[in-house]
């Protein structure tokens, strides 16, 4: 039995806040971009309470 290969690397992308794939790298060696609307971003972080408790002292 051929040993199972475990890559722990691999599909890189973006996603927004929603979850929703804004780009995403093909298999191999490659980069990708997006581009970001931050005032979307804040506006969606506004709604999320979580939000709320981050440390900023740590980030």
């Amino acid at each position: 039995m051929e040993p199972t290969v475990n890559h722990p690397f691999g599909r890189s992308m973006v996603i927004n806040p929603w979850g929703l794939v804004i780009s995403q790298a093909p298999d191999g060696v490659s980069t990708i971009t997006a581009e970001l609307d931050l005032e979307t971003i804040r506006r969606i972080w506004r709604k999320f309470r979580a939000h709320n408790h981050i440390r900023r002292d740590l980030f």
